[in-house]
């Protein structure tokens, strides 16, 4: 649950405390709080489709500036799938905002830690994401790691989001590297993505050969 893991940040030196026996129970306490929040599944839901709503068209307007302005509605404690941001583009069509210029928007004005501006290319690449995944072996977090920052890159309805846990999850499946992901978040959506196209013989064909049928979804 809390072992080393490839984060991309400088390990943080160990800290040690003298507790009390209550100290120790509370902290105990806070640990699998912290725990639970970890072991939480990240949802599993369709690719979102594309936003073009065209709410006004002023040709008075065409010319007077040379790009997109965005107007974003910067209320405090609004979600940001729930935030206003509209675009004037440069023809004067008034319009809902994409999904990338909501994303970019709203990470300017409410920035989610761990998440960078610029989509990391490994996201972009599948060339260099299978390359990365190729590299996976018993000693590393790899898959878990493509995961986790994926989690923290995307949306969970975002199309890039969706193509990167099936890329990950069929070289998972075509390595029988199943127990990669055993005891992690991810476990679950994995076995729903292998359920749902039909992928199930090499998972259960493992727990067969390793006696896990009781461990078997």
């Amino acid at each position: 649950m809390f072992r080393k893991r490839k984060t991309g940040q400088k390990l943080k030196e160990p800290k040690y405390t003298f507790m009390t026996e209550e100290q120790l129970v509370e902290a105990l306490k806070e640990a699998d709080e912290k725990a639970q929040k970890s072991l939480q599944m990240p949802p599993v839901l369709r690719p979102r489709k594309d936003i073009y709503k065209e709410l006004s068209f002023d040709p008075e307007l065409q010319g007077v500036e040379k790009s997109t302005i965005i107007f974003t509605d910067i209320t405090m404690n609004i979600n940001d799938r729930d935030r206003l941001i509209v675009a004037r583009d440069p023809d004067g069509t008034l319009r809902y905002a994409s999904w990338a210029e909501r994303e970019k928007m709203n990470q300017i004005y409410f920035p989610r830690e761990g998440k960078e501006f610029m989509t990391p290319k490994m996201f972009e690449d599948s060339e260099l994401l299978n390359q990365i995944l190729g590299r996976a072996s018993d000693e590393d977090n790899t898959y878990e790691f493509v995961l986790d920052r994926a989690c923290l890159q995307f949306e969970p309805d975002d199309p890039l989001y969706v193509g990167v846990c099936e890329t990950v999850y069929n070289t998972i499946d075509e390595r029988r590297h199943f127990d990669y992901l055993k005891s992690t978040r991810h476990y679950g959506p994995f076995v729903f993505y292998l359920a749902r196209t039909r992928r199930m013989d090499n998972l259960l064909f493992h727990s067969l050969t390793h006696d896990r049928l009781v461990d078997s979804p």
